[in-house]
């Protein structure tokens, strides 16, 4: 194995497009039931550059 790669979802745009499904709810609007992001392939090497995509926990 010569490097490692990782899928990544974007948790900012989920969270984004679930509001804006939300409100299209509450105005009594068309909404999407299914919705799905982009994924983004990374490697170790550019790991620190897409940080956003990561899940930061606080204890």
């Amino acid at each position: 194995m010569t490097g490692l790669l990782l899928d990544a979802q974007d948790p900012a745009a989920i969270g984004q497009r679930g509001v804006q499904q939300a409100i299209a709810a509450l105005e009594g609007k068309p909404v999407t039931r299914n919705l799905t992001a982009s994924p983004h392939s990374l490697t170790k090497a550019d790991m620190d550059a897409n940080a956003q995509y990561f899940s930061k926990q606080s204890r």
